[in-house]
C-alpha cells in the first residue's frame, strides 16, 4: 500500500511532489485506485514530518539499542534530547511528581512532552525541531544527515 500527498487544483486531484507522481505511476492508466482522503492544511509540514517519521523508523530499524529499537522510542529520545517540553501559560514545565516505591526518601518526576502535530507546533518551531532531530540521529547511527535522509527516504 502506498502513501502519496495530493492537492486539489480546479477539483482534479495532482501529486503533491515528484516522488508522490513517481509513486503513483507504479499504476496503470485507469486504474480504479481505493483511498483513505483526509486534509492537510499546513503543507510545510506534511513533507517535514514524512521525513521525520521515516527517519525514526530507518534508526529503530538499524539498532539494537533497547532505548532505541523502536519508532516510538527514537521519537521520545528526540522529544527528550531537545527538550520539547508541555507548558503552562507562563511557561513552566508541566510535570508529575510521584513517591517512588522503592525509596522512602526519592520521588519520580515525569515531564509532559509536547505533540509534534500540525496544531501544536508552530511552523518556525518544527523547522528547528526536525533539523535538530535529523542531527541528533544521525550522530546515534554514526552517519550524517544526509545519509540518514537519503536511507530514510529509499526504506519508506
Amino acid at each position: 500500500m502506498k502513501s502519496v500527498a495530493l492537492q486539489i487544483k480546479n477539483g482534479v486531484l495532482f501529486p503533491f511532489s515528484k516522488e508522490d507522481a513517481d509513486d503513483i505511476g507504479e499504476f496503470k492508466d485507469n486504474q480504479i485506485l481505493n483511498a483513505k482522503i483526509s486534509g492537510v492544511t499546513k503543507e510545510r509540514s506534511y513533507q517535514q514530518l514524512k521525513l521525520f517519521m521515516q527517519a525514526c523508523r530507518a534508526v529503530a530499524r538499524n539498532t539494537e539499542d533497547p532505548n532505541w529499537n523502536h519508532f516510538e522510542k527514537v521519537k521520545m529520545q528526540c522529544k527528550v534530547a531537545l527538550g520539547l517540553y508541555e507548558t503552562d501559560k507562563d511557561g513552566n514545565k508541566i510535570c508529575i511528581v510521584l513517591p517512588d516505591s522503592s525509596s522512602n526518601d526519592e520521588y519520580l518526576v515525569i515531564f509532559k512532552y509536547r505533540s509534534i502535530g500540525y496544531d501544536t507546533l508552530k511552523h518556525l518551531e518544527a523547522c528547528d525541531f526536525f533539523n535538530e532531530a535529523f542531527d541528533l540521529m544521525a550522530d546515534f547511527l554514526g552517519t550524517t544527515v544526509e545519509q540518514l535522509l537519503e536511507f530514510s527516504d529509499e526504506e519508506w
